[in-house]
């Protein structure tokens, strides 16, 4: 399991570094229920990440939002007290509307006890547009709308969640993988569709800056390798028997289709 699991993070990486040009580090941000559900199951929250990803401990950089650090300290401390030094010794602790890095056209602070607001028109790592008109969030907790926010002008983020709200409104973002934890296991989600489509709209745009000549080539090639996947599932649907065991032909009527004579005619 743990090698499918690595082998699974592998190939998100590879989908990542050529569609995004994406490379360690990488910046986990990660929320308060994720590093309850990780911390209070005693798990090593940071050497877990790193192992999922198949990189360095020191290739994984953990933040956390200051609004995720508030929310800690309101919950009890007998239960949760843990967690909280847990975030402030282990992971680099970031104001929610002053990142450290990112296009200068980030999320500016707001007034003091208000979350900033969500940017317009992000870019992306190669300069290209992302989408401003995400699904409104006010429906998340003020920790999760944080996260949500935050994350929105980067060019690219992993965020660790356990939290559902926040996880489908983060598969709406097209610049964002998710890990998830449970109990003591650790999973990379794969792309979700509004990075997938993302990813497309990329390979459209190199294709369209492509000489035509160029470009003719590459789709023949595309349709050969097409050809040849489509040959090889024809060989081994023969080789196959037509996909299930050949039967025999009937010889005469079924006897017990047939109907009964009477007794005694």
């Amino acid at each position: 399991m743990r090698h499918n699991r690595l082998k699974a993070s592998r190939k998100h990486l590879s989908f990542l570094s050529l569609n995004f040009s994406l490379s360690p580090p990488f910046t986990f941000l990660l929320d308060g229920p994720y590093l309850a559900e990780g911390v209070l199951h005693g798990v090593p929250v940071a050497e877990r990440v790193s192992s999922t990803m198949g990189l360095p401990t020191g290739q994984c950089e953990l933040r956390v939002l200051r609004s995720t650090i508030d929310e800690l300290k309101s919950l009890p401390q007998e239960r949760f007290g843990k967690v909280l030094r847990y975030a402030l010794d282990e992971c680099e602790v970031v104001e929610d509307g002053a990142p450290k890095e990112g296009p200068k056209e980030g999320p500016k602070e707001g007034p003091k006890g208000e979350l900033p607001a969500p940017p317009k028109g992000p870019k992306g790592p190669k300069g290209e547009e992302l989408p401003s008109d995400l699904p409104s969030d006010e429906d998340l907790s003020a920790a999760a709308r944080a996260i949500s926010r935050w994350v929105r002008p980067r060019a690219y983020t992993f965020v660790c969640t356990t939290d559902p709200g926040l996880s489908a409104h983060l598969r709406l973002h097209p610049n964002v993988s998710q890990l998830r934890i449970s109990r003591t296991v650790t999973l990379l989600e794969g792309a979700s569709a509004a990075v997938e489509a993302r990813a497309r709209r990329g390979e459209r745009d190199k294709l369209k800056k492509m000489p035509e000549e160029l470009r003719e080539a590459l789709e023949k090639e595309k349709e050969k390798a097409r050809g040849k996947a489509r040959e090889a599932r024809e060989r081994e649907a023969k080789e196959q028997g037509g996909g299930g065991r050949k039967r025999k032909k009937a010889s005469g009527p079924n006897p017990l289709s047939q109907k009964k004579k009477g007794k005694g005619k």
